[in-house]
């Protein structure tokens, strides 16, 4: 597993200069959302958009990785799935 990996990644600095511009775009988007009054003001924002990303991440990582074995179907849909946990998120950021 990767992320156990002692050894140095190929293309680590790729990763994670991708992983910043997502944190820099949801912060950006978290401020303009506050200005605009869409979101609330709570200042906590950028934050749970980046625990969502990182979230989410792990959610469509593990449902591609289980896709098609039997043995690890879920009870609930994964698309179903998916929208519950947007709108675990996204719902309490609502104005």
């Amino acid at each position: 597993m990767i992320s156990l990996s002692k050894e140095p990644l190929e293309d680590i600095e790729l990763y994670q200069a991708q992983y910043q511009r997502l944190i820099n775009l949801f912060t950006e988007l978290a401020e303009l959302g506050e200005r605009d009054g869409s979101i609330r003001t709570e200042g906590h924002t950028p934050n749970i958009l980046i625990t969502m990303m990182n979230v989410f991440g792990n959610f469509s990582k593990k449902m591609a990785m289980l896709n098609g074995i039997p043995a690890f179907q879920t009870q609930v849909d994964p698309t179903e799935q998916f929208q519950i946990l947007k709108n675990l998120f996204l719902e309490p950021l609502k104005a």
